[in-house]
């Protein structure tokens, strides 16, 4: 059922109207026990003290998608240590009576043999003309210890599927208002010659299975695919409307996720 509602947070001090929010629900008439909430709002930096609320423009009720994807990455690098590394490696080596040559992996026996080896691992400095001659004669180069660095943390993305199915000609309508509401919410509004940040969304899922789905945090909504169809083609109702429709949202939350946010424990 559409409703529209009254923003309470009037704006006359800045010299905007006041805005009423869409508040639309998929499919009609029906109570869901599970269902999926997009609750759009003005961009802003929140903080803990603040009430999104006050700058709502949009709610959104919606059966659970057919499908959530989470992607949480970790920034990953490698770092090639050298010498420093290699001397952390073998210090047991040196502390039980061991010297360089041993840290080299050279055999004592045979030494003057094995001096152009010791040379090609050596932690002097040789010009690059002279360091490769001497790899190229003795087949060996310097181990460069190389070793994974954690380097921070990705901003998160996650993926929402719906494949709807309106059951008459007025629930295909009100689909067709969500699905533009999210359209024109996602986007950016043109202020001069500048633009306006489009709106942050918040997710969450109601129901029982909500403490077994991701918990996700606001987000902007980076790009939504709405395909028109089934796999026998398009089909419509006689005023036009599709008869089956897929909608795939992909979201990018706005801050990083810690262990600390996960656990509840953030500052």
């Amino acid at each position: 059922m559409s409703m529209i509602i009254t923003d309470s947070n009037p704006e006359a001090a800045s010299g905007k109207e006041a805005n009423p929010i869409a508040n639309l629900s998929y499919p009609l008439n029906e109570l869901l026990t599970k269902k999926t909430i997009l609750k759009f709002v003005e961009y802003q930096r929140f903080t803990a003290a603040d009430d999104p609320s006050d700058k709502t423009r949009a709610i959104l009720s919606l059966p659970m998608p057919i499908q959530i994807t989470e992607n949480n990455q970790m920034k990953i690098d490698s770092f090639d240590g050298g010498l420093v590394s290699a001397l952390a490696n073998q210090s047991n080596k040196v502390i039980d009576g061991g010297g360089l040559l041993d840290m080299l992996g050279i055999d004592e026996t045979g030494f003057w043999k094995n001096l152009t080896r010791a040379a090609s691992l050596s932690p002097w400095h040789y010009s690059d003309n002279q360091k490769r001659q001497v790899e190229t004669f003795t087949g060996v180069i310097k181990n460069p210890h190389t070793t994974a660095v954690f380097d921070g943390v990705q901003l998160r993305t996650f993926a929402l599927t719906w494949k709807f199915s309106p059951r008459s000609e007025p629930e295909s309508i009100e689909l067709h208002k969500i699905i533009n509401t999210i359209r024109e919410r996602i986007h950016p509004k043109e202020s001069q010659y500048a633009l306006d940040y489009p709106d942050l969304v918040f997710v969450e899922f109601e129901g029982e299975s909500k403490e077994f789905l991701p918990k996700f945090y606001r987000s902007f909504i980076s790009a939504m695919t709405v395909n028109p169809s089934s796999g026998e083609g398009l089909a419509f109702y006689k005023d036009g409307a599709p008869i089956n429709i897929e909608l795939n949202l992909t979201f990018n939350e706005i801050n990083i996720v810690t262990r600390n946010t996960i656990q509840g424990t953030s500052s």
